[in-house]
Formats: structure tokens, C-alpha cells, sequence
């Protein structure tokens, strides 16, 4: 790994490594990623405990609606090409979650295997995923309830791409003079919008609507995610007609009903598994930017987007299987 230099004093800083092949990687921040991605931290047996509560009780909870659900874990960067570092680093995921003894198999999430090694699945300026390794991962997630409309789909995306020549990533823009990148973009269909609650300042809290008048379903798909599954919603839409994104760490049984979706998505980064918190622990999601003391300056179209949703009706596929399910305790 190339070490950092004189110039490099930000990046100290922020506690950005510097790998081979022009990578940067997230070594520090508020989740102390070298440290528990080398094992030097554990997470508690609490965060274990409430990662497998969560799981389950997300999954029951789902079933007994007939919701389809689907749990996603996005391999940490650092992990995924630990090739290009030069010293050893394991999958909190899979170290400490996965080889738990409360792990009973019917709990895993998703954690697209196809990203981890494969240099290419992640922007080298970024943390996040490029633009293939969204493909692999969406293709993870999709094809086993979409696999009639998967070739359409690849068709499609081949033919709304773009290439930005000077891209800088979340971990770039660190640097000073910024670090760049050529990297190739998916754009969206003009038949899709995007309204948000406008909260600032923070991250949870944020709400998303989504609608795709074009795609190739009506399903109503309702996420709890952070800016992984954010950044795949253009993507998203052209198999759900109307995406609601919520921005939390937390499945929000009380959204449900006021949403009525047809599937349901969460999505962790890996990095944040280093403290997982019971769910019963959670605010109401819509209170979370009053209990923070945020300012919201919606988009103009959100509010409308909002009532267009049709808050109270119940999923459109699943009224009738929706009267027995109760909260878990």
C-alpha cells in the first residue's frame, strides 16, 4: 500500500487510506472501520443479540402480511478488495454476525459475494459501489422475483449510460487538491421523479418518494436504508412503480400501514453493524428530525408526491391477508 505523505495531512485527518490501484478506503470515522475490520474491535454481544432479534422479528412480522422482504448487507469496501491493502482484514458480517450461535440459518441477509475481490465493483474515490458492482448487487436482489424482465433491464441500462471524466467520491473530496476519477454513470428514464422530505443536516429522517409512471410493474416498494440502497433508486424504479426510501437504521413497523408497499427492502452498510440497536429502541421516523432539531425544506413536488401515495390504504396485492398481523412485542 502506498504510504501517505506530507501532502496527504487531510487524509490523515479523516483517516483515509491510500491502496493500490488508486483506491482510497474509509480507515477511521464514527464506526472505527480499520479497527473492527481487523478484528482490533468487537462488537458487543448486545449488537449481536439485537441484529438477530431485528431479523427475526422483521421477517415474521412480514410473512405474517404477506410482504416480500428482502435484508441487505453492503460489503464493506476495505473487506471487499482487502487485496489492496497490506495488512489483514475480516467481514464483520461474517466474523462476528454470521458464525454467531444465534445465527439459525433463515436469518442471512443478502451479501452479494460477486463485489468481494473484484477491484472494479467500487468507484476508487468512493465508498460506495460503481456502477458495475450496483449491477451485480441489483442482480442479487432482483432476478429471483424479476427474471423475466432481467434481460430488459440490462438492455435498457446499456443504453442510458453516461461517462463523468472528473467524478470525486465522498473519500476524493477529502483531499485537497481533490482526488478524480472517470467513472460511468446510469441516468435515469425521464419518466422518473424524485420528491424528499428536505431534512438537513443529518442523515436518518430523510424520506424519499420515487415514481416511475414507465416501469414494468405497479409494485410499491418501501426501503429502510442508508445511501447504498439510495443511490440505486433510479435503477430500482424500473421494476417498482413508487419507491418510498426512508433513511434509518431502523425497520419502522408504524410506516407500514400509513404505506401500504408490496415488498419491503432494509440495507445496512457493513461498517455499521459495529453497533446494531433493537428495534423497540427506535423514535418514530417521522418525528426524527423534531427530536433532532432539524429543519425540513421539502422539495416542491413532496407533498404532493406524499398524498398521491394514498397514505392509510392498505397494499394493493395483500388487503386481505393484512387484518391478523400484529406488532412484534
Amino acid at each position: 500500500m502506498m504510504p501517505l505523505t506530507a501532502d496527504d495531512a487531510v487524509a490523515r485527518v479523516n483517516q483515509i487510506l491510500r491502496g493500490r490501484e488508486g483506491h482510497l478506503f474509509l480507515a477511521g470515522g464514527h464506526h472505527h472501520v480499520r479497527d473492527y475490520f481487523t478484528g482490533a474491535k468487537k462488537p458487543t454481544d448486545r449488537s449481536v443479540e439485537a441484529f438477530f432479534a431485528n431479523a427475526e422479528a422483521r421477517r415474521l412480522f412480514c410473512a405474517a402480511r404477506g410482504l416480500e422482504y428482502e435484508a441487505v448487507v453492503f460489503p464493506e469496501k476495505l473487506y471487499a478488495l482487502a487485496e489492496l491493502v497490506d495488512f489483514p482484514v475480516i467481514s464483520l458480517l461474517h466474523e462476528f454476525y454470521m458464525s454467531s450461535s444465534r445465527n439459525s440459518g433463515l436469518t442471512d441477509p443478502i451479501y452479494p459475494k460477486s463485489v468481494v475481490g473484484n477491484s472494479d465493483s467500487y468507484a476508487k474515490t468512493d465508498t460506495h459501489l460503481s456502477h458495475q458492482g450496483s449491477m451485480e448487487l441489483l442482480e442479487s436482489i432482483l432476478v429471483p422475483d424479476f427474471s423475466d424482465y432481467w434481460p430488459g433491464f440490462l438492455k435498457h441500462t446499456d443504453e442510458s449510460l453516461n461517462f463523468r471524466q472528473k467524478f470525486c467520491g465522498d473519500l476524493g473530496r477529502k483531499f485537497e487538491p481533490k482526488i478524480q476519477e472517470r467513472v460511468t454513470l446510469y441516468s435515469a428514464p425521464s419518466s422518473y421523479s424524485v420528491e424528499h422530505n428536505g431534512v438537513s443536516g443529518m442523515n436518518d429522517g430523510l424520506l424519499c418518494i420515487s415514481v416511475n409512471e414507465k416501469s414494468v410493474t405497479e409494485r410499491r416498494l418501501l426501503i429502510f436504508g442508508d445511501s447504498f440502497f439510495r443511490m440505486l433508486l433510479p435503477r430500482l424504479s424500473y421494476f417498482y412503480r413508487e419507491i418510498i426510501f426512508c433513511r434509518s437504521r431502523f425497520f419502522h413497523y408504524e410506516l407500514i400501514d400509513l404505506f401500504g408497499p408490496d415488498t419491503v427492502y432494509t440495507g445496512t452498510a457493513e461498517r455499521y453493524l459495529s453497533g446494531c440497536v433493537r428495534d423497540e429502541e427506535r423514535p418514530h421516523f417521522l418525528l426524527i428530525p423534531l427530536l433532532k432539531g432539524k429543519t425540513s425544506r421539502p422539495t416542491p413536488g413532496f407533498a404532493q408526491a406524499l398524498s398521491n401515495l394514498g397514505a392509510g390504504l392498505l397494499p394493493r396485492r395483500h388487503r386481505a391477508s393484512t387484518t391478523t398481523a400484529v406488532l412484534p412485542e
